[in-house]
């Protein structure tokens, strides 16, 4: 019987973003209204979310505690977007802050140890998140 071997292919694999809590957001510069915050990953701006958290029902910090996973077959070419957002059913999404960039780079700087992550369009924003790339097999 012959063996099949197997190798680990470099451009393929399973993703998995774990999102933990986000702070700093100064509220008082904004309506003191309750808000249900929820994060949403896309990969690219326009695109529509290929996930959501459910909202945090507190706002800071806020808390998911949510993982999300997928198979990405290009590592090289892949951008992830991740918004943190409030939703209204009579209007768009309001978006409070956003982590943008290259998936290779993403994972680059967390293998720095960088765990809070500061969100664009936010003063003093962060979201702790983690990212973790595990290789697929292929034949």
């Amino acid at each position: 019987m012959a063996r099949m071997s197997f190798k680990f292919h470099k451009e393929a694999g399973l993703l998995t973003l774990r999102l933990h809590e986000a702070r700093g957001f100064g509220w008082e510069t904004y309506s003191r209204k309750a808000r249900a915050l929820a994060v949403t990953i896309s990969l690219g701006w326009t695109d529509p979310p290929i996930y959501e958290s459910a909202p945090s029902r507190s706002v800071d910090p806020a808390f998911w505690g949510s993982s999300f996973e997928f198979l990405c077959t290009k590592k090289s070419l892949t951008k992830i977007v991740v918004k943190l957002v409030e939703r209204n059913a009579t209007r768009t999404p309001t978006v409070f802050g956003h982590v943008s960039m290259s998936l290779e780079d993403m994972l680059a700087i967390q293998d720095g140890g960088q765990r809070w992550w500061p969100l664009a369009g936010s003063r003093e924003g962060q979201l702790r998140m983690a990212v973790e790339w595990r290789a697929v097999q292929m034949n």
